[in-house]
């Protein structure tokens, strides 16, 4: 039975593999079972293995010792011939010379390493020749073809990257390096800056794959707020950012970021009002901008599933950190192909898609949504039903920020408007909190009216 376990389709040659590093795995196994065992089990199963006699001997080590039976010879023989696989895997000739193999169970990491890379690169070998396969027969549409192999390659590479399975000595050690960088940071943010330090404060900023919500109703400048974050986060922090401007054309989204920038009011760019002093300003601002890596996506009938191909891209190619997403409402999953009872369930399934884009990219998703108008009743806060059309956003989000009118006695024509920022929900900290900030209309930008300046948070 000294035969391959698998065989990849159209692929004539011998996938990788190390009938030695499996040997010594097993030689390990046989010589300490109370300590090679579990650890081996940590690392590898027995599909891990390339020959089939491997797998049922190491299958019948891991039944012996998870039931608390001595795992020697003896009784590996007694199991393998119940089982009726004695014969099929060399017998216990072959048992011995397993256990004669290795001299001693001080190198079974390194054995363990080996035969689960080979493991991986023959996924890998298996993947790309289904890819091979699935291209000749392929007779819909190319755009099919290529998110089918990016999402085979984004698999790939999570597997490499994020073992499904850890042991919890492994989750206890990281635990405790999480605790000792905290104590490092001494305060520190441990995400990214939003450049409104009350926020900061309360989230710790904003982290890898959270997906982050922020809601507002109309005109109470949510894609404002987006923006100065991305801004800050561009041009102060120089971490790559992605916008998919849903609403806005690029060109009115830039000339926002620019007057924020610049503090020149928008409207007189708009009317051709503007004055000597206010160009420099505008010049400055463009130079900003133009050497900020912000990349702007302002493709057109954009669906979930074009998102998260740009996105991979965005990811791998730029380094983005942080993706933002104006508005989560002008979102569909795959342009009607796909029949959904209403819009709630589809927008249900899209947040949850982009809440698990955020983990599997190991960036921050910052979706902006509007509010449905019930918020605006009674003057009152904003709650998290007030998400408009996607009662399941608040499951699917690790964050949800909600921009309501924090004074609404206020003239709706005066320039400056005070604003509350709500966390409403957030994974690791206490919620509600509230960051109070002012909105400069004429500016399109907003700023904290907090007592903390960002000279008072840790550096």
């Amino acid at each position: 039975m000294n035969e391959p376990a698998d065989h990849i389709a159209g692929v004539d040659r011998l996938p990788p593999h190390s009938i030695e590093a499996e040997q010594g795995v097993l030689g390990c196994c046989l010589w300490d079972p109370n300590n090679c065992i579990p650890e081996s089990l940590g690392v590898v199963s027995s599909e891990t293995f390339y020959d089939l006699r491997h797998r049922t001997i190491f299958d019948a080590a891991s039944a012996l010792y998870e039931s608390k039976v001595t795992v020697d010879i003896i009784a590996m023989r007694q199991h393998l011939k119940n089982e009726g696989n004695l014969d099929s895997i060399g017998g216990v000739q072959y048992l011995n010379a397993l256990q004669d193999c290795v001299p001693s169970p001080a190198n079974l990491s390194y054995y363990l390493t080996i035969i689960k890379e080979k493991a991986m690169l023959r996924k890998v070998i298996k993947s790309c020749a289904g890819i091979v396969s699935m291209i000749y027969s392929h007779e819909g549409k190319v755009d099919e073809v290529f998110e089918s192999v990016e999402e085979t390659m984004v698999a790939l590479s999570v597997m490499r990257t994020n073992p499904e399975q850890s042991t919890i000595k492994e989750i206890v050690r990281r635990v405790i390096d999480n605790i000792e960088e905290a104590h490092a940071r001494k305060g520190a943010l441990k995400g990214l800056g939003t450049g409104f330090p009350d926020l900061d404060r309360s989230t710790g900023g904003l982290h890898p794959t959270d997906f982050v919500v922020l809601g507002a109703r109309t005109s109470m400048g949510k894609s404002s707020l987006g923006m100065n974050i991305v801004s800050h986060v561009s041009c102060e922090l120089k971490e790559p950012v992605a916008v998919f401007t849903l609403e806005m054309s690029g060109e009115q989204l830039v000339e926002r970021m620019m007057c924020a920038d610049a503090r020149v009011n928008m409207r007189l760019i708009n009317d051709g009002m503007l004055v000597d002093r206010d160009f420099p300003k505008l010049t400055k601002a463009a130079g900003r901008l133009s050497n900020s890596p912000i990349y702007v996506d302002e493709t057109g009938g954009m669906t979930l599933l074009k998102l998260r191909s740009l996105a991979r891209q965005y990811v791998t190619r730029d380094k983005v950190k942080l993706i933002v997403i104006d508005y989560i409402q002008l979102l569909y999953w795959d342009g009607g192909q796909t029949r959904f009872s209403n819009r709630n369930e589809e927008l249900t399934r899209i947040a949850g898609t982009l809440k698990q884009m955020a983990k599997d990219m190991n960036v921050t998703f910052l979706v902006l949504c509007q509010l449905n108008r019930d918020a605006d009743k009674g003057g009152g806060q904003p709650q998290l039903h007030h998400l408009k059309d996607c009662g399941a956003i608040e499951e699917a989000a690790d964050g949800i920020w909600l921009i309501y009118d924090d004074d609404p006695k206020q003239e709706p024509e005066n320039d400056e408007q005070k604003r509350m920022l709500k966390i409403a929900k957030q994974r690791t900290g206490p919620a509600p909190c509230y960051c109070p900030l002012m909105f400069i209309k004429s500016l399109i930008k907003f700023e904290t009216r907090s007592k903390i300046d960002e000279e008072d948070m840790p550096i």
